[in-house]
């Protein structure tokens, strides 16, 4: 792996430490109990995994086919494209494993676990869309991933175990940057950054 991919990877790992960090000090300061909310029997698992796979494959049908007629997605895939898949081309799968299960953990530690808990589902969700805009073009692609942190959310709240979203954000991430790496060789040509998300 290259020197600039190594410190890419640390730096991801690192704030996805930060965030769990942050869960667990909020949720210790607030008296939240996220160990009690997460229980990894085997029924839970088997769904977060369904879910999981359910929720990538929702994902490839409405940003592949529904860039064809809606600018909306047009934009999420270009975003996808050229300023997401760039950054895990050099990735191995070691570390490819490591930010999926890492982001998908701390992320719903703290979006569902603490702050779903603190300031509702609809909050939370906007939050974490929020949490990943990287520039004004990218606005498209946060309310894109406020809507999968609903969907995150409602999962949470129908299966009453952290564990299920988690685990199922684990697959999405995990088969995603596997995709980014494997399958997106050929950027589109840049979204300019004035580009609106609708």
């Amino acid at each position: 792996m290259r020197n600039t991919s190594r410190h890419l990877v640390i730096r991801v790992l690192f704030l996805e430490g930060v965030l769990l960090i942050v869960a667990f000090v909020w949720a210790w300061l607030r008296k939240l109990s996220l160990s009690g909310a997460f229980s990894m029997t085997l029924g839970h698992s088997l769904a977060g995994l369904c879910i999981g796979l359910f929720l990538l494959g929702t994902n490839y049908v409405l940003v592949e086919y529904g860039s064809r007629s809606f600018k909306f997605f047009r934009t999420v895939q270009g975003l996808i494209e050229c300023e997401i898949s760039p950054l895990f081309k050099q990735f191995n799968l070691t570390a490819i494993a490591a930010v999926a299960l890492l982001s998908g953990l701390a992320e719903e530690l703290l979006f569902r676990g603490v702050l779903q808990a603190e300031i509702g589902l609809c909050f939370a969700s906007i939050l974490f869309g929020a949490a990943h805009v990287w520039s004004k073009a990218a606005i498209a692609y946060g309310v894109y991933a406020a809507i999968v942190g609903l969907f995150f959310g409602i999962t949470y709240l129908w299966s009453g175990n952290l564990w299920t979203p988690t685990l199922a954000h684990m697959v999405n991430n995990l088969a995603a940057l596997l995709y980014y790496r494997h399958t997106l060789t050929h950027a589109k040509k840049s979204v300019v950054s004035d580009q609106t998300p609708l």
